[in-house]
C-alpha cells in the first residue's frame, strides 16, 4: 500500500517549464521524475512499442501503464497545451485498471 511520487511536469508562476528546465529544476529540488523512455520525433508506432511489457519504474508491475508525451519546448495550440498521455491497451484491458488510480 506504499505510494511514491514521480513528477513529469513543473509549473511555476502559471507556466510549465520546458523539458530542459523541468529536468534541471527537479534535480535541483531533489524531486524524483518519471523515467524518460524516448527522446526524439513523434512516431506513434515506436512509442506504442515502448509502452509494452513491464513497468519501467516498477518492474514488478507486470504491465506498463503508458507514457506521457511532451514537446521539448513548451507549446500550446488553439485547444490548449500540447501534452498527452498514451495509455497501454493491455493496461486498460486488465481488470480494475484505469487512468484514475
Amino acid at each position: 500500500d506504499e505510494r511514491k511520487l514521480a513528477v513529469f511536469d513543473i509549473m511555476t508562476e502559471g507556466k510549465y517549464l520546458s523539458n530542459f528546465m523541468f529536468k534541471k529544476t527537479a534535480e535541483l529540488l531533489g524531486l524524483p521524475t518519471v523515467k524518460e523512455i524516448y527522446n526524439g520525433p513523434f512516431i506513434l508506432d515506436k512509442i506504442k512499442e515502448l509502452i509494452k511489457g513491464n513497468s519501467k519504474m516498477v518492474p514488478e508491475q507486470k504491465i506498463i501503464e503508458g507514457a506521457v508525451i511532451k514537446s521539448l519546448l513548451e507549446e500550446s495550440s488553439y485547444i490548449g497545451r500540447k501534452v498527452l498521455k498514451l495509455i497501454n491497451d493491455e493496461y486498460l484491458l486488465k481488470k480494475n485498471n484505469s487512468d484514475f488510480h
